[in-house]
């Protein structure tokens, strides 16, 4: 049994169909979910980049690709995004193939063929049928992080959700950001500075210490923007999936399909990647997993899980796919990224800085998916819980937690 992972950074949780959006139509990933398992409370630890495979890829003897290669399995990593080539532990996969392109262009593609996620997929899909001969089954970790970088979907996707009044899609195909980085300021696992929307740049530059808020209308423009991205990834995984079924190779292969990380889209006054934080725009992940064995799915789980939980689940998925079993999840889960803590549970999130714990954002969960509505002010007696536990603990302890 062959395995693929397709790995997509900057890939908001809340634009598909079977992630609960009903404006925008995913026909290939909603038919995927619906032949797999999928992970519904599935939230990173981490917000950089390289820290995020630190902790999937990882491991004290040997790294993610050699445990794999270890189970009989030619293994391939494929990448546009430099970080990923680079990373320390990337060096255990027997192959390594980049697709890097030119992404600093703001012209849009003119149809679907022209656009950079199509001359990745098709990149992919070329390496898959190298793969495929051998005469081991290959595992094929693929990194796609176009998402977070370039949306340059041809028009006719972009203005398909624009209505009358609505602002039209941003006409440039680079992703905007409310304030631009220096290259001092880019530690390496962020975008680079892409293009600035004007009324973002004036409310981040402003002297207020408030959280910049993002106006409506511009927050329906980029929503709007991005589900034309969403779509082109969508028919490019249509496309793929038609690949496999006509070479053979669908009903050989799981495949294994989740977000490193989400993408800032203006609902807590920050947009595009460049400063990534804990909220669930950024934080909260899509995963799921289809495999051609019986049974196999259609299956959902309310499970807590974080990416190591997730490095795992690969490993079994490659190992046996039929001893494939929901996992029992965990009752916390503790973030940590430099002086940002986000603390999870079946009831609650808690987002907080270390400097000021007492003054962070409180959220119900799992009805608040999004976090709009802060209780902080109206649930102190909550908030002195979750601190009691989470910094009376190491932070390598994930304790199990009162409010379950």
């Amino acid at each position: 049994m062959n395995a693929l992972v397709l790995a997509l950074d900057g890939f908001h949780a809340g634009f598909t169909g079977f992630g609960g959006c009903t404006w925008i139509e995913t026909p290939e990933l909603d038919a995927l979910a619906a032949q797999g398992v999928v992970f519904d409370r599935f939230f990173t630890d981490r917000l950089k980049l390289s820290a995020i495979y630190d902790i999937i890829w990882g491991g004290k003897d040997q790294t993610f690709a050699q445990r794999i290669e270890q189970m009989g399995f030619k293994t391939a990593l494929f990448s546009d995004t430099e970080d990923v080539l680079e990373h320390r532990a990337s060096n255990g996969f027997q192959i390594i193939e980049s697709s890097l392109g030119e992404e600093t262009s703001p012209e849009l593609a003119q149809e679907l063929e022209q656009t950079r996620l199509f001359e990745t997929f098709a990149s992919l899909a070329d390496l898959i049928q190298e793969l495929s001969k051998s005469d081991k089954p290959f595992f094929c970790w693929a990194h796609i992080g176009s998402m977070g970088r370039l949306w340059d979907a041809p028009d006719s996707y972009r203005s398909q959700y624009a209505a009358e009044g609505d602002l039209p899609p941003l006409d440039s195909a680079l992703v905007p950001d409310a304030l631009p980085v220096s290259p001092e300021q880019n530690d390496g696992n962020a975008a680079e500075p892409t293009v600035t929307i004007p009324i973002l740049q004036s409310a981040a530059q402003s002297d207020s210490d408030e959280q910049t808020s993002v106006p409506d209308d511009v927050k329906l423009q980029l929503a709007q923007t991005y589900a034309g991205q969403v779509n082109v990834l969508d028919d490019c995984l249509s496309l793929l999936t038609t690949d496999l079924k006509q070479t053979g190779l669908w009903d050989k292969t799981a495949l294994a399909l989740f977000s490193t990380r989400g993408i800032g889209l203006g609902e807590h006054g920050e947009v595009g990647m460049n400063y990534p934080t804990f909220h669930t725009e950024f934080a909260r992940l899509t995963g799921l997993i289809r495999a051609p064995q019986p049974l196999f799915g259609p299956r959902r789980t309310q499970a807590l899980i974080t990416p190591a939980d997730w490095s795992g689940l690969l490993e079994t998925l490659a190992a046996n796919p039929e001893s494939f079993a929901f996992p029992a999840g965990r009752s916390r889960l503790l973030s940590e990224e430099d002086d940002q803590r986000a603390v999870q549970t079946c009831a609650w999130r808690y987002l907080y800085d270390v400097g000021a714990p007492h003054d962070g954002q409180l959220y119900v969960m799992p009805d608040d998916r999004w976090e709009v509505n802060n209780t902080s002010s109206i649930c102190e007696n909550v908030i002195e819980e979750i601190l009691s536990v989470t910094e009376q603990s190491e932070l390598s302890e994930l304790l199990t937690n009162v409010y379950h």
